[in-house]
């Protein structure tokens, strides 16, 4: 499987170029070939227009999307949610299903779990990791969209590439993040969250700031997780967590 640091700094490399383009690089291309194959967009509310736009004039194949946070999910996307989709299935004969992946410490309370059932309802197909580099949207062959800054999310400035290549390799650089991610879960008990950060390699310390609490709360979820499963190690709990929820793994739970 890729690496996933290479796979970061292969994205981190070519944000840095997009970011050294000069702010006339349109004008510039246009003059050159006629056809802009790129888009810069900085302007908040034009930044989002622009994905319905795109996808009503190009009907979408297999779009990935990444987010670091939910500011945008819950600002642009979940009011109108039913809206949001709907260029995604009106041309394509078929429902496209996107494909999201969230940076797992960005949901660890109640409105944040709504927030992602709601994408759920929309027919987004979720996913969590413990590292996403930056907002990224890709979809092979059609279009990709990188920040102008990155690590930015929402992200102030954008780069829409209509390029063929450029997006297939974007989405081929996404798509390992993808198989290596966590699928979503609603969370059942008030320890499930807590189990599932510590499954993606987060220390005690490091869960306690994500769900906002105290370091003794998390050790309290774990041991109630613990006395749920009838385990005496976060290493039999690992084992037994994993297999209620994907009978095929066997991951332990870490945590420190």
């Amino acid at each position: 499987m890729t690496d996933p640091a290479a796979v970061a700094a292969s994205l981190r490399e070519l944000a840095d170029t997009v970011a050294a383009l000069p702010r006339d690089i349109e004008a510039r291309l246009r003059e050159r070939d006629g056809e802009v194959p790129i888009e810069i967009i900085r302007e908040h509310g034009e930044m989002w227009a622009a994905w319905a736009r795109y996808a009503a004039e190009h009907p979408p194949r297999a779009p990935i999307n990444l987010y670091r946070s939910l500011a945008v999910v819950r600002e642009l996307i979940v009011p109108e949610v039913a809206g949001a989709f709907a260029p995604y299935r009106e041309r394509s004969g078929a429902p496209i299903v996107v494909r999201t992946i969230i940076r797992a410490e960005a949901v660890v309370t109640e409105d944040d779990r709504l927030a992602v059932d709601r994408l759920i309802e929309a027919g987004v197909d979720v996913r969590l990791a413990a590292d996403v580099p930056s907002w990224i949207y890709a979809d092979a062959g059609l279009v990709a969209g990188i920040p102008l800054e990155w690590g930015e999310d929402p992200p102030s400035g954008i780069m829409l590439i209509r390029d063929p290549a450029l997006s297939t390799a974007i989405a081929a650089l996404l798509e390992p993040m993808w198989a290596a991610a966590e699928p979503w879960r609603a969370p059942t008990h008030e320890w499930t969250d807590t189990l599932r950060l510590a499954a993606l390699g987060l220390s005690d310390t490091a869960i306690a700031a994500a769900q906002g609490t105290s370091h003794r709360t998390v050790q309290r979820r774990i041991a109630e997780a613990m006395a749920h499963y009838r385990v005496r190690s976060r290493f039999e709990l690992g084992a037994a967590w994993e297999r209620a929820a994907r009978p095929s793994a066997g991951d332990g739970v870490s945590g420190t």
